[in-house]
């Protein structure tokens, strides 16, 4: 449990690092009207600091594009290993002799704050084009978006965004490709960046945006702190930036609780994943290190927090497949607590992910909400719901420790409170796991041990016991993305 204490000198380090990049020159505290214009070679326009109440949202000027220097590497499904380079203040020559052939679309994948030449993104791309004729350009803006100035970073966004929306429409003037071809690939500011891309095509829009895990941090109200007012959508990602925009959230906490991303719907479709502000194994550790150097402590801050941010992508990388029983499946649900609760796993699904044909969504139609379950890697789990009846007060760990015919098995269960416990009043209860199909397979049997002096077993709604494993392997092969195993309390 996480001592009071604790949190308010959480509370006041983040403050402090907050007020590190605010306050470093009084004048960048609070909004002025000065702007920056960048004109040749690239004439990417014009663009102020952007205020919404007392403070700036963004506190700097963007960089120039020589000075974030963009970089942009082209591969296409028909000869994988062949990587060609743009320069894009050469742009027209550049695109001319590079090779980008009729019949693929044109993916664009746009890493974050702080990366550069990320093996993920390389990773993504080799599974796009094994999968289908897609020709992938990896974006790289590492010199805008470096270690430690996140103000700097997210204002640099704009500016990225654009020189990319400069890209595509030489691309689609050069090669005949139609802007609803074009995806666009984005995590956390580059999420965000995708969607300052598709804001510079009005009459025709890009095809597809998948924003994994969007940044928060400036771009959502309240976020860091409550001086942080509603962000408009034309100052960050937004349904309207493509036909289809899918946005995956996976540390929407607020960032002074160690969440990079937002928990706002900014998409035609929002995917949570195990609730969506924290994930399994991701732990907010920093807070058990105030003894140590500064050094530590913030280094144990940042790793607690890109655990869960660096969920997002690995989620998506595991969406591109043929495999239909390794792609996630979501639960479309009004709330985390719905979802958490099991109100949820009877109603509509869909999967999550990259997608072969990008489906065109009625702008007009409410926005939906979608909840799915990973295992601690990301991958894919078998959804069970876990119906507890009659249970007395008891103090129910987060994660309860299964024994299946001896090995030790870890459910991962979607439930809401941070704390190291949960507290359930007397009644009936139902909570939604995530197990892996390994783990099924030896379903023989098996107690649930609550605490040392309650059990709970396994009955499955009248099935024998000798064919529990029989008959949900059954429905596994079926493809069924959930399970109902019924928990009842045993008095010893």
């Amino acid at each position: 449990m996480i001592s009071v204490g604790h949190r308010w000198r959480a509370t006041l380090l983040l403050s402090v690092l907050l007020a590190i990049g605010l306050c470093s020159r009084s004048k960048r505290f609070l909004c002025f009207t000065d702007e920056v214009c960048y004109d040749e070679p690239l004439n990417v326009g014009c663009f102020d600091r952007v205020s919404f109440g007392r403070f700036c949202q963004h506190v700097y000027l963007p960089m120039s594009p020589e000075t974030i220097g963009p970089n942009f590497t082209i591969t296409n499904s028909d000869d994988p290993f062949f990587h060609h380079h743009i320069n894009i203040f050469n742009l027209t020559d550049q695109v001319t002799t590079a090779w980008f052939p009729r019949a693929n679309d044109v993916t664009f994948i746009i890493h974050g704050f702080g990366e550069s030449q990320k093996l993920w993104m390389r990773y993504v791309r080799d599974a796009i084009v094994r999968l289908e004729q897609q020709t992938v350009i990896l974006v790289y803006w590492g010199k805008g978006s470096t270690h430690p100035n996140y103000f700097q970073a997210a204002a640099n966004t704009r500016v990225v965004g654009k020189i990319i929306a400069k890209l595509i429409e030489t691309i689609s003037e050069i090669h005949g490709i139609p802007y609803d071809r074009f995806r666009l690939v984005g995590f956390s500011l580059g999420a965000h960046v995708a969607g300052f891309v598709g804001k510079q095509f009005n009459k025709t829009k890009i095809g597809a945006i998948y924003g994994l895990d969007p940044a928060g941090p400036l771009f959502s109200e309240g976020n860091p702190n409550r001086f942080y007012k509603a962000v408009p959508r034309d100052e960050r990602l937004d349904r309207g930036d493509a036909d289809y925009v899918e946005i995956l959230h996976t540390s929407g906490d607020n960032f002074m609780h160690a969440g990079a991303g937002s928990h706002f719907q900014w998409g035609d479709v929002d995917f949570y994943a195990n609730g969506g502000e924290h994930q399994p194994g991701c732990h907010i550790e920093y807070l058990k290190f105030f003894t140590f150097s500064t050094e530590q402590m913030m280094d144990d801050f940042w790793k607690t927090m890109s655990c869960s941010h660096a969920m997002a992508y690995h989620a998506f990388f595991h969406s591109i497949t043929e495999n239909f029983l390794e792609r996630h499946v979501a639960f479309e649900c009004a709330s985390k607590e719905d979802w958490t609760y099991g109100r949820c796993v009877n109603g509509e699904t869909m999967e999550f992910g990259f997608k072969r044909f990008t489906p065109i969504a009625n702008k007009a139609s409410p926005q939906r909400k979608y909840f799915f379950g990973t295992l601690r890697n990301g991958t894919r789990g078998v959804h069970v719901n876990v119906e507890v009846e009659n249970l007395e007060d008891l103090r129910v760990p987060r994660n309860w420790k299964v024994d299946f015919a001896n090995i030790s098995v870890e459910f991962v269960l979607q439930l809401p409170a941070i704390s190291e416990h949960l507290v359930l009043p007397p009644g009936n209860h139902t909570f939604v796991a995530v197990v892996s199909e390994e783990h099924l397979e030896v379903i023989d049997g098996a107690e649930l041990h609550i605490d040392s002096s309650s059990t709970a077993r396994f009955t499955a709604f009248g099935i024998p016991r000798r064919q529990w494993k029989q008959q949900l392997l059954h429905f596994y092969r079926r493809a069924f993305t959930k399970m109902m195993i019924l928990w009842r309390k045993v008095v010893p």
